[in-house]
């Protein structure tokens, strides 16, 4: 099955019990498009697991970066340009989340969002997930 990007799933409503999205949201584009694609998981899932790294974690994993990604996106993107990281550098390819940005969504089910821990003290990954009854 073809999935093209920002449009939605070829599948219908609770057509899968489980979707599981393992670090893709911060992928797929600004917010609204990241708002879109988990709607859509929550439209074809009956349950998900989605996973994303966090924003508020001290390690940015995709460009290796300490704390420099806590500056607002703006000044994170120039980063990315004059550390020769143009694909970072592009809210289409990267758009780190932390839970607050999450719970700004408008979303067709209600989610739960629990920050994982590196260490037992730093903020690692979110782990996005919602249950049917």
């Amino acid at each position: 099955v073809k999935v093209i990007p920002n449009k939605p799933l070829p599948f219908k409503n609770n057509s899968f019990d489980v979707v599981v999205s393992w670090a893709t949201i911060e992928h797929v584009g600004d917010y609204k498009k990241q708002e879109f694609f988990l709607n859509e998981l929550l439209r074809v899932g009956k349950n998900i697991f989605v996973t994303t790294p966090d924003r508020l974690c001290p390690y940015e994993p995709h460009t290796s970066f300490l704390f420099l990604h806590w500056l607002p996106l703006k000044s994170f993107r120039k980063l990315c340009l004059l550390f020769h990281l143009p694909f970072s550098a592009s809210v289409n390819n990267l758009n780190p989340l932390s839970s607050y940005d999450i719970t700004k969504f408008k979303l067709i089910k209600p989610i739960k969002v629990r920050q994982n821990f590196m260490f037992n003290l730093f903020p690692g990954h979110l782990i996005i997930t919602h249950k049917e009854k």
